[in-house]
């Protein structure tokens, strides 16, 4: 692998961590661990984008999410100027997409 491409793809997993500190204002967990970040991508020196979703479509949490990862990340990262969030539903959510620890931890069947 190119060392520019490793070093994009390093960066996109720090983002991706950062946006650990964000929690789901309903369920009370870090939207990370609820697989709520479908894409994270540096799509310029200074501009990313992330693609996110929410537990259900009608969920009134969207525009408290959006906010806040736009935030995080620009307070996280100097170098970032732009946050382009995209909120996709497709794939659906569903419960399998966070992680195990935290689905056991919320009485789930594994």
């Amino acid at each position: 692998m190119e060392d520019s491409l490793k070093n994009r793809k390093k960066t996109e997993d720090e983002l991706f961590k950062a946006m650990g500190d964000i929690y789901d204002p309903e369920i009370m967990a870090p939207i990370t661990d609820l697989g709520l970040i479908y894409r994270v991508e540096v799509t310029g020196e200074h501009r990313v984008e992330v693609d996110f979703t929410l537990t259900y479509p009608g969920c009134p949490w969207g525009p408290v999410l959006d906010k806040s990862i736009k935030k995080t990340l620009k307070r996280k990262f100097d170098w970032i100027e732009e946050v382009e969030t995209n909120m996709v539903f497709s794939p659906p959510w569903q419960i399998d997409f966070a992680k195990e620890e935290l689905r056991v931890a919320m009485g789930y069947p594994i």
